[in-house]
């Protein structure tokens, strides 16, 4: 495995080992894309953007280049920045919906206006898949990775912000040495190299059809016991099951009883749904005992607090 830094298709690519328990990072997370997927069916990135099973891509055109009577522009720039191939690109033609906003052809402004707001759509589309595969390689936290396109390099080299530690000029001199800038963590490097090894061993639709197996299996324990998924089947998620909780139930002392007494640990619901769900992550390297395990415990947790399940 080469540390530090390498070189990928047209980003750079920069790998740091945080400081304490940090998060794996992949690129930036960009705002604003609306996601909704299904289990068996197309992903839906973006409103202008899908990707199905078979790694084929679908994009919407709303604009067509005034007199040429074609729709390629805009998909095309979303296909670059993607780096996907072209030839697996289907364009459709937006419906008369509020949603894509001005479809007017008019004054050769289709890419003009749209370019950027497209090309951000590819880019979201792109971080989101490299993160996605990111979670999934089972390397402890602490360790971030950044691709940099052109224009990030440029203000990376411009900018006028104070930095030192995360100063990443420092990890790409470094990284023509071949060396990190800082002592890294060597143990986050030598946790990647084995994940990786691991999953490359399992090959990749292996790997996707556990995790499969792994999500039926916390869906079926969660419904054996009574309890009702907080989403619709058909919108279940391979990587991680929430299920809501009794009514009445005192959550805190749930969590506690989990913690202390069964030694296990369970996701609490965030936010408005704080109280109100759990969450059993199954991402990464797990298998359907350790699921069964977390379900029949939370089970017996439940039937202590009086709950009948």
């Amino acid at each position: 495995m080469s540390p530090g830094i390498a070189v990928v298709g047209r980003r750079e690519f920069v790998q740091l080992t945080g400081l304490g328990a940090g998060a794996l990072i992949l690129g930036l997370r960009p705002a604003g894309a609306r996601v909704a997927a299904a289990e068996g069916q197309a992903f839906r990135f973006h409103l202008f953007l899908s990707l199905d099973a078979s790694g084929g891509v679908e994009i919407v055109a709303h604009r067509s280049e005034m007199g040429q009577g074609i729709r390629t522009a805009l998909p095309m720039v979303v296909a670059d920045e993607m780096e996907a191939d072209f030839d697996r690109v289907r364009v459709v033609q937006a419906l008369a919906d509020d949603r894509y906003g001005d479809q007017n052809t008019d004054g050769s402004h289709s890419v003009r206006d749209y370019f950027e707001p497209m090309r951000k759509v590819g880019a979201t589309a792109r971080h989101m898949l490299v993160e996605a595969a990111a979670k999934a390689w089972g390397v402890p936290p602490g360790m971030s990775m950044l691709f940099l396109g052109a224009r990030a390099l440029a203000a990376m080299d411009s900018a006028k912000t104070p930095r030192f530690y995360f100063d990443l000029r420092r990890y790409r001199k470094a990284r023509d040495k071949g060396n990190f800038p800082f002592t890294p963590s060597i143990s986050l490097l030598y946790a990647l190299d084995v994940a990786l090894d691991l999953l490359l061993k399992e090959g990749a639709s292996n790997v996707h059809a556990r995790h499969r197996r792994v999500g039926e299996a916390a869906r079926q324990g969660a419904k054996a016991l009574g309890l009702e998924l907080f989403a619709e089947e058909r919108f279940s998620s391979p990587t991680v099951t929430a299920i809501r909780l009794p009514s009445g139930i005192d959550e805190p002392a749930l969590m506690e009883r989990l913690r202390t007494k069964h030694r296990t640990v369970i996701a609490r619901g965030q936010e408005r749904l704080m109280g109100q769900i759990v969450r059993v992550g199954h991402l990464g390297f797990v298998e359907e005992p350790e699921i069964r395990s977390a379900i029949d415990t939370l089970g017996i947790a439940l039937r202590e607090m009086g709950v009948h399940v």
